[in-house]
């Protein structure tokens, strides 16, 4: 349990988030990089899909994180570095933070847990990074040599029964959860055509949605802003959910 000041501390962290920028140091190691921010609610295969394109092309790879959340049985501990959700352990990274020693770093407006980057996050010439709608446009603005955002999207029908699974009515994440899928997902309805990309994770496919990421990366392909339309199912699924 963090103590009043550390929730106060953290509390004014999320309302510095977006003027957040790193040292010069920071900056230029990330200058020749690309990121490619996959957007998308809980349950979409995001983590898959980015594991499928970094196996299909050597020069992707998925980016590092840090973060002061618990451990879940399916992080990749290559990907995760914790920080204790304690006191102590959030004062080290929020130290971190101060010195502007990281890529970036955003609160999540729902649990209050911090995630962030540093440099040796970023190892690969492409890097692959599961991103808050909200975060994208401080990715965009940090410096990388060009910064990609493509909302990976499922079908209702695939996606609402995994939700439900994972989190049950009366689950006490369930509510936040809910909550982010709206926000995702209003977020990729509203970007312009011509500065987003949609891309379909189907069901047991996830190195087709890999190959399809790596193909926008690399300026092969626009996406397929017909998805659009899935995304919108998913959305009124998400707005009509029960509590």
């Amino acid at each position: 349990m963090l103590s009043p000041e550390t929730q106060a501390q953290i509390a004014r962290l999320a309302d510095e988030q977006d003027r957040y920028r790193p040292e010069p140091s920071v900056t230029e190691h990330i200058s020749d990089k690309d990121i490619v921010m996959v957007v998308g609610v809980s349950g979409a295969g995001k983590n898959t899909v980015m594991q499928a394109a970094s196996e299909l092309d050597p020069r992707f790879r998925v980016a590092g994180n840090l973060t002061n959340r618990s451990p879940r049985p399916d992080d990749d501990p290559a990907v995760y570095r914790y920080y204790p959700h304690t006191d102590a352990g959030v004062h080290q990274l929020m130290e971190r933070i101060h010195r502007s020693e990281l890529v970036q770093y955003a609160v999540n407006d729902h649990s209050g847990q911090i995630y962030g980057s540093d440099a040796n996050c970023y190892q690969a010439e492409f890097n692959l990074k599961d991103v808050f709608s909200s975060a994208v446009e401080d990715f965009r603005r940090i410096g990388f040599r060009q910064a990609r955002a493509i909302t990976l999207v499922t079908r209702a029908a695939i996606w609402q029964p995994w939700f439900d699974t994972r989190f049950p009515l009366g689950h006490k994440d369930r509510p936040a959860r809910q909550a982010h899928a709206v926000e995702s997902l209003t977020w990729s309805l509203g970007q312009p055509e011509d500065s987003h990309y949609w891309v379909e994770n189907i069901a047991g496919h996830p190195k087709a949605a890999g190959q399809a990421i790596i193909d926008i990366a690399l300026d092969r392909s626009q996406g397929n802003p017909s998805l659009r339309a899935l995304a919108e199912a998913c959305l009124l699924a998400a707005e009509e959910m029960p509590l």
